[in-house]
């Protein structure tokens, strides 16, 4: 498996300059092409370095700087195309893409990469545990959180189902280091399903606050690093996809505890300021630090004398939204420009801390709202109406968008797909809920020249992203997704 391969034998190199800021020692190994993890690893202060590198693969390009966070916002109908000049985009856009693109291949490298890394750590640590067992268990329960968030994202975007004990294609797991010659078959969807909820279960009872050094709401806890909330955030969202609705309810509810979704001007101030340390509406971000690390949804976002744009919010996305939403001024803004661009509404969520238009912005890739609305949506699946009623106004209030009307109220799970589609707008929820709901694609009226893909069928498999060429050229037992 040749991405696989590769990305094993360079993670100890590149974890070597992640982490030599913080530990001189790990520098003074000299890298090879299976490097010795005794002595790179020697305490864990070096395990500490090299968790940060385990976060590294989750911001670039192939992960939320673009694949997870916009590019399924671009494939869907949230966002509307008004340039020809899509470069490497149009493949996927116009749904054309093929084993040999670019964007497939780097998510795939990105998810396995934080996989690799995530199992040095996991199956290492064991013995610097007896040093400061509590430090310990924070270290790999996140390493535990990376390592299930990235196989259930490969699950997403390459499984060929969601349902929880299919037994259809899904994705290697890989849960070794350092073996050069794997070349894992695709293990069932099932079984990736299974291989996930063990994790996250074990990194639930690593990451209670009894057990670790430094607990969420703790002096110097980070909401950059992976929490015992943000945790049960991934075990609702998972058995959402798998359809298990009591335990939807139950992790979004033990994630929520007593925590309100964010009003007014503390909502706003996540996207523009980036001051979301105190608002309990995030619950983890990726982190930014400068222009070089990347810009979030470059594609679709101005800058400072760059009104290059590719993709305008589409017509059918803003009407969804009752005036005087928050959420309008809050995630677009009217473009001043010249030009056929001149006087509408571009995306604005992500310009730059304090909204300065960079694009230097950390992607709030968990957030309280959509735990609220897994749980509305799993209490209205199990009968629960008045509970599903009550949490979905209570983003819907939170937002100065109104309660349930009645008829909104009689077709709820339309009520919860088109909030869905308000709240997470261009944060890459869009594509997958197609998947969840089983619903096809129709841009309509939003589909003008130079676009040249209006529609994608729910059965289209291009709705299942293709293996990497490299990946079915290197490895004998990888099987490609049907149609490609």
């Amino acid at each position: 498996m040749k991405i696989l391969k590769h990305s094993i034998k360079i993670t100890l190199i590149v974890l070597l300059f992640i982490a030599g800021s913080a530990c001189d020692r790990v520098l003074d190994v000299k890298p090879t092409d299976i490097l010795d993890q005794e002595k790179a690893l020697q305490n864990l202060d070096d395990y500490e370095a090299a968790l940060v590198g385990c976060y590294t693969p989750l911001r670039g390009a192939g992960y939320y700087g673009r694949a997870l966070y916009i590019l399924p916002d671009m494939m869907s109908d949230n966002l509307a195309e008004i340039t020809g000049s899509l470069g490497n985009y149009r493949e996927m856009t116009d749904w054309f893409f093929t084993p040999a693109t670019g964007e497939v291949s780097n998510f795939f490298i990105a998810a396995y990469t934080a996989i690799g890394r995530a199992n040095l750590i996991i199956n290492t640590i064991g013995k610097f545990e007896a040093t400061n067992q509590r430090k310990a268990n924070r270290i790999k329960g996140q390493a535990l959180a990376i390592r299930a968030m990235a196989h259930f994202d490969l699950l997403r975007i390459f499984g060929q189902s969601y349902e929880r004990n299919s037994s259809a294609l899904g994705v290697p797991i890989v849960k070794v280091f350092g073996q050069p010659s794997l070349k894992p078959k695709r293990n069932t969807v099932k079984e990736v399903y299974d291989a996930v909820f063990e994790d996250l279960l074990a990194a639930e009872e690593l990451l209670q606050p009894s057990n670790v050094d430094i607990s969420e709401g703790s002096t110097g806890f980070n909401k950059n690093f992976l929490s015992l909330r943000a945790v049960r955030f991934l075990l609702a969202r998972v058995s959402q996809y798998a359809e298990q609705w009591q335990d939807a309810v139950k992790y979004a509810t033990d994630a929520i505890g007593n925590l309100q979704p964010a009003t007014g001007a503390a909502y706003d101030g996540i996207w523009e300021n980036d001051n979301y340390a105190n608002v309990g509406e995030v619950i983890w971000a990726v982190r930014y630090n400068t222009i070089g690390e990347g810009r979030i949804a470059a594609p679709v976002t101005f800058f400072s004398g760059n009104y290059l744009i590719s993709f305008l919010p589409s017509q059918a996305l803003m009407s969804l939204y009752n005036t005087g939403d928050r959420r309008i001024n809050a995630f677009t803004r009217v473009l001043t420009t010249s030009g056929s661009a001149g006087g509408k509404r571009a995306v604005s969520k992500f310009l730059g801390r304090g909204g300065q238009p960079d694009g230097v912005v950390d992607a709030k890739a968990f957030r309280l709202s959509e735990l609220y609305l897994i749980r509305a949506e799993a209490n209205r699946r199990l009968g629960n109406n008045t509970d599903a009623v009550a949490d979905l106004n209570a983003v819907r209030n939170a937002r100065n968008a109104g309660a349930l009307s009645t008829a909104e109220q009689n077709d709820f799970f339309l009520a919860i797909e088109n909030e869905r589609r308000r709240e997470f707008a261009f944060e890459g929820h869009r594509w997958f809920d197609f998947r969840r709901y089983k619903k096809g694609i129709q841009r309509g009226t939003d589909c003008q020249p130079p676009a040249t893909a209006c529609s994608l069928p729910a059965d289209s498999p291009r709705f299942v992203w293709p293996i990497p060429q490299s990946e079915i050229l290197a490895n004998p037992n990888m099987e490609q997704n049907p149609g490609y």
